[in-house]
């Protein structure tokens, strides 16, 4: 019965495809762990800050055909400033600025919350 050796020696050829193999797999698992770390950094906010103001980035309204708040984004100098910040979240606690009834206090907090660039949290004055 042959005997079959457990490993094959190198060879030169083999020995330098080998290298040039793991040379390859090294630069594909550096550029893929530069790739998610670009991922990373463009999609997860590396700080947070809260502003609190005497009103919200945003001005309600509401539809005249449908009666549902409407919110269009506020000129104000602050607000200006914060829309070019990226990597951030941005959280704006402020006056809503007009009257709402109660019943519908629950409806526009919620809207409020998932505005963008900035989320809202609402202070209701009565």
């Amino acid at each position: 019965m042959p005997r079959i050796p457990v490993r094959a020696p190198l060879t030169a050829c083999s020995l330098a495809g080998a290298q040039e193999l793991t040379k390859q797999l090294e630069e594909h698992s550096r550029l893929r762990k530069v790739d998610e770390d670009a991922e990373l950094e463009a999609t997860a906010p590396t700080k947070r800050l809260i502003v609190v103001a005497n009103r919200l980035p945003v001005t309600p309204r509401r539809a005249r055909d449908s009666g549902e708040w409407r919110f269009d984004r506020s000129s104000g100098g602050l607000v200006s400033a914060f829309l070019g910040v990226k990597n951030m979240e941005i959280t704006w606690v402020g006056w809503v600025g007009v009257p709402v009834p109660e019943e519908e206090r629950a409806d526009v907090t919620e809207r409020l919350s998932k505005q963008q660039p900035f989320s809202c949290i609402p202070v209701y004055c009565t």
